[in-house]
């Protein structure tokens, strides 16, 4: 890990450890309280804005689409927007809006502020009868709803925003947990890779502990598409006091389930004098975490796999939601579409859109289509380009990859109802047959333009490659998630990030 990253304690509070130190139980609990209120307060802060700016948007739309009868103006609804305030902060710490959580996207977070808001819809709604101005006339039910519906759209873009302004600190390494990992086995590595990938989640292994003496001082790579993620194996586990002393970590992942009961405890015995937090991750043998699920049996956990739910409600929504994005982005893009396609005629030799088989939904074959960004005499059945230089793609193919025009045409493919706007990515059928009962997990939904895959740190890599992003999207996967993840990949297209 680069030293200006993440400095250690100074050399005086090694020299003398009776000094008070920063890696102290004591004091790291307690700048974790002050990051945790400060936190806290920041995100109240945001939520209260945005209802109050919600109020304001909500009484404009009313008079901007002509009703007039509601007179009142907008220091009466601000005043309004002050007790709603009060009623979203009650609903929102109840549903656990201010408690610390990591997940893909964020989307736990969005889900939440979602149905917090359609709660205080409910209740401010049935509340709202009691409300009467001072000459007793009732608060206007048009204009409360137009406000709530502008706070579902503004408390996810806040947090939306909230949320990569926390992400970019954590890239920097200025806010996030400090990890050591022990275990520099596969199970290890994997998590290594993991962690420094995903830098949203606000992990930052600093140091690997190995009880091996022949493994220490080597380094481990972390994920390939991040800087700084080459992590050493630093000692072991009697080595535990210091390492958390000196690298000023916070927390430990166990990753090594060879180990023996005897250290395991020698591990939460120190872990708690410290006063860190210790995780455990199960080797569960080439099983992907998302396709399982937890439950209890008299307080006892157990794991089983994940039931796939058809949501036929969801699937419909989404059809429609597929129908008019694609003939919307279509509508708006076809002066692209025509230069594009005139630039492949006059470029390079050959057709102008490729078109292949891929393997669909409960593994039916139909063909895609895209702009053509490989030279003609290309094989068509072959792994996709790993990199820009690759030797088979044309010079203007490669700008279209990177700003990922060549898709374009699959909105063909979207209306015909072979893909979704949102899904895995359709395999070729080689590759499909080599797949096993898991991997098929991603085939019983549509595939799509755009997905997680796309959108991940890993996106360069073969799709195979990286299931769980495709099997999390099938057990998670709703009209909000669907709206994050065409959000996120409009945010990679205009900053020219597609794919190689």
């Amino acid at each position: 890990m680069h030293e200006d990253k993440f400095p250690s304690v100074t050399d005086e509070s090694v020299l003398n450890p009776d000094a008070p130190q920063s890696g102290s139980p004591s004091r790291r609990l307690g700048r974790k309280t002050s990051l945790d209120l400060a936190r806290r307060f920041l995100l109240m802060s945001a939520d209260g804005t945005s209802v109050l700016l919600s109020f304001l948007l909500g009484l404009k739309t009313y008079h901007l689409l002509g009703f007039s009868k509601d007179t009142r103006g907008l220091d009466f609804y601000l005043g309004i927007g002050l007790s709603a305030v009060v009623l979203v902060l009650i609903i929102y710490e109840i549903k656990g809006l201010y408690q610390p959580q990591s997940s893909v996207l964020n989307i736990h977070e969005h889900r939440g502020v979602s149905l917090g808001v359609l709660y205080s819809t409910i209740l401010f709604l049935a509340l709202s009868f009691y409300f009467r101005d001072d000459q007793g006339n009732e608060l206007s039910r048009l204009i409360t709803t137009l406000s709530f519906v502008w706070l579902f759209i503004v408390a996810n873009l806040v947090r939306l925003i909230l949320h990569k302004v926390q992400e970019s600190f954590y890239r920097r390494g200025i806010t996030g947990h400090r990890v050591l990992i022990h275990g520099s086995g596969e199970l290890g590595k994997n998590l290594l890779r993991r962690l420094s990938g995903s830098p949203q989640l606000g992990y930052f292994p600093v140091g690997i502990i190995d009880d091996d003496p022949e493994r220490h001082g080597i380094e481990l790579q972390g994920h390939k598409a991040r800087e700084y993620t080459k992590i050493k194996v630093v000692g072991r586990i009697e080595d535990l006091p210091r390492l958390v002393r000196e690298l000023n970590a916070e927390e430990i992942f166990v990753a090594d389930t060879s180990i023996p009961e005897s250290s395991l405890g020698q591990i939460i015995r120190t872990c708690s004098k410290l006063g860190i937090t210790y995780r455990f991750v199960p080797n569960l043998y080439g099983h992907l975490f998302q396709d399982l699920q937890i439950e209890t049996l008299d307080g006892l956990p157990l794991l089983r796999r994940r039931a796939f739910e058809e949501r036929p409600l969801y699937q419909t929504a989404k059809r429609v939601f597929d129908i008019g994005f694609s003939l919307l982005a279509m509508i708006i893009t076809s002066p692209v579409f025509l230069v594009v396609y005139y630039l492949i005629r006059r470029s390079s030799s050959g057709t102008v859109f490729f078109t292949q088989k891929r393997i669909g939904q409960d593994g039916k074959a139909f063909t895609i289509y895209k702009f053509r960004t490989m030279y003609e005499d290309t094989p068509q059945y072959e792994f996709h380009p790993k990199s820009r230089d690759d030797h088979r793609l044309t010079p203007l193919g490669r700008w279209l990859r990177r700003l990922s025009l060549d898709e374009l045409p699959q909105f063909v493919n979207v209306l015909r109802g072979d893909m979704s706007v949102v899904g895995p990515r359709p395999e070729m059928p080689f590759i499909v047959d080599g797949y096993d009962e898991l991997q098929r997990t991603r085939l019983k939904v549509k595939p799509g333009v755009t997905g997680l895959w796309q959108i991940s740190a890993d996106r360069s890599s073969m799709i195979h490659e990286n299931m769980d992003y495709d099997v999390f999207y099938v057990h998670n996967r709703s009209l909000l998630l669907d709206l994050i993840i065409v959000l996120e990949t409009c945010f990679l297209v205009i900053l020219g990030v597609g794919a190689v």
